[in-house]
């Protein structure tokens, strides 16, 4: 079970949909600090996530993970205010397959500059303690999507990267341990949104993958944000897990060939 006593947790992702239901159980633990980055301040979620736990400081600073440029500001910001982090959570995302370079970058790019500028105040060979990074992907980073074949090509660069940093030489190391949460179907306000405008049909997709995305079950954030967070309390090294209806599903990569 992970020792959430006196951490410093950042989130990195919106204030609507999972990422806000995470934050408000991250606010359940004893931590001492929760940093909130995203592209825009909501000055009112922030202040429902302090009145939670006055024990906890709550903390924003802007990042546009599009723009290396802000990564840095950013992570200079944080270090600033708690030193070092101890867990850092992943939790941007965007589904606008017709925007390819948006939808790298914003998915799997952006991830991937966060987590390295933000390593060396993690890593227990530099100025942190250890810790664990989360990412969150999809089950369309485990399996085909061929309504979103772009979202789908990010997510399983999510998971690649993933795994390559829980590498156990890696591990022994920093410290730093790496999870990947994969969730299914979520009504998120942007998921919903984009169900409105039939938003896959930008190219030609037959009717039956149209209609499996617009009837597929879904879960709900909340449901969705206990499970990450009970996840991360039981955390291990390189573990990947499916959450979606019916719960927790852990996943067993394949491993197809070696050096």
């Amino acid at each position: 079970m992970f020792d959430w006593s006196d951490k410093s947790v950042v989130y990195v992702g919106a204030f609507s949909g999972i990422g806000f239901q995470v934050c408000q159980r991250l606010m359940k633990k004893p931590l001492k600090n929760l940093v909130v980055c995203s592209r825009m301040e909501n000055v009112e979620m922030l202040k429902k996530l302090q009145a939670l736990n006055s024990d906890i400081n709550v903390y924003f600073v802007q990042i546009n993970i599009v723009d290396h440029a802000s990564i840095e500001r950013a992570v200079k910001n944080i270090v600033a205010i708690v030193g070092h982090v101890d867990v850092l959570v992943n939790g941007v995302g965007v589904l606008a397959d017709k925007d390819i370079e948006t939808t790298i970058a914003v998915n799997l790019t952006g991830l991937i500059n966060t987590t390295l500028t933000m390593m060396p105040w993690m890593d227990k060979s530099q100025y942190g303690n250890g810790g664990i990074v989360v990412n969150i992907a999809s089950v369309y980073g485990l399996e085909p999507g061929p309504a979103f074949s772009v979202y789908s090509a990010a997510k399983h660069g999510v998971v690649g990267f993933t795994r390559s940093m829980a590498d156990e030489h890696l591990f022994s190391r920093t410290g730093v341990a790496f999870v990947c949460i994969c969730p299914g179907m979520t009504s998120t306000e942007l998921m919903m949104n984009k169900r409105d405008m039939n938003w896959t049909k930008w190219v030609p997709h037959t009717d039956e993958i149209w209609n499996t995305v617009m009837e597929a079950k879904m879960q709900t954030p909340e449901d969705c944000a206990v499970n990450i967070v009970n996840l991360m309390d039981d955390w291990k090294n390189g573990g990947m897990y499916i959450c979606s209806v019916g719960g927790v599903k852990e996943v067993i990569p394949a491993v197809h060939w070696r050096i």
